[in-house]
């Protein structure tokens, strides 16, 4: 639990996966653009992705040990932006929220 005075790390994540298998990738798709992103990670060392360089959006990160998948989840990058479905299923529309 992080307390407002500390200082951490903004658009990094960082994976505690204790005994488990550690992954030596990571995929990145981004759902608007469907771009694929692969990036290898150091076994000896914790899992650790950086989204400073990723527009806001929707991400499915998959881990990955061999090409087997360990883990699977969605980000959703989007601050100070707005997301809002639209009419049609699985479309979204992004705001600005600061100008």
């Amino acid at each position: 639990m992080y307390k407002d005075s500390e200082k951490y790390v903004k658009n990094v994540l960082f994976f505690d996966l204790n005994n488990e298998e550690q992954p030596d990738t990571a995929l990145i798709k981004n759902r608007i653009t469907n771009e694929i992103e692969a990036i290898s990670l150091v076994a000896d060392k914790p899992a650790l992705l950086c989204f400073d360089d990723f527009d806001p959006g929707f991400f499915e990160i998959s881990l990955l040990k061999t090409k087997r998948l360990l883990h699977y989840f969605t980000l959703i990058k989007c601050f100070p932006l707005v997301v809002e479905l639209t009419d049609i299923r699985s479309k979204y529309r992004i705001s600005e929220t600061i100008l």
